[in-house]
């Protein structure tokens, strides 16, 4: 991953377990999120951004095939 400002976390949370403690998970950054919802293999993440690629030749090539 690159040093890049990823926005930090898009659904930060916490789980209480009680006596064990707090847990705190952030899950996926608000560059990802931003990535996934604008279809920009731009995340910061290379296996993200290469589903976001073959998800927009899919796309691609469902439009060419409807055109032809």
């Amino acid at each position: 991953m690159s040093n890049i400002d990823d926005g930090g976390p898009a659904f930060p949370g916490q789980v209480d377990h009680g006596p064990a403690g707090i847990e705190t998970f952030f899950g996926m950054t608000l560059r990802q999120y931003a990535a996934i919802k604008l279809k920009v293999p731009d995340s910061g993440t290379d296996w993200l951004d290469d589903m976001i690629r073959e998800s927009l030749r899919a796309v691609e090539t469902k439009l060419k095939e409807k055109n032809t």
